[in-house]
């Protein structure tokens, strides 16, 4: 989903900013269309929204502040922030990290779930 969602945007974005006198995209398309699809794609597996505000940018950034680019969040900004590294995991880095939190999550989500049939 995230992969349409962004190519959407490419296609609207494009046109737009060409009938603008700009003809040439500032940033990396396919490296940011790979991060926007990762991260879109682990966002569904982690249950997103409540994740982000409540635990993350809620009590883990504002406590443990040296934590908040091995979160969820942090590597999603790292894999879709073109050209910012400034206190960001490496691409590579935030990718595996990202996707670790998602597979990890949905290990423990099917462990409860068959858990909780069984019984």
């Amino acid at each position: 989903m995230g992969a349409l969602a962004f190519g959407l945007a490419l296609a609207i974005a494009v046109p737009w900013y060409a009938a603008k006198g700009i003809h040439m995209l500032l940033v990396s398309v396919p490296g940011l269309w790979a991060g926007v699809t990762v991260a879109g794609a682990c966002y569904g597996l982690l249950g997103g929204l409540a994740w982000v505000q409540i635990v993350e940018v809620g009590l883990l950034q504002h406590f443990v502040p040296a934590l908040a680019k091995w979160l969820p969040t942090g590597a999603a900004v790292a894999i879709t922030t073109p050209g910012q590294t400034h206190g960001l995991l490496p691409w590579g880095v935030a990718t595996l990290v990202l996707t670790g939190w998602a597979l990890a999550l949905a290990l423990v989500a099917t462990r409860m779930s068959l858990r909780r049939e069984l019984r």
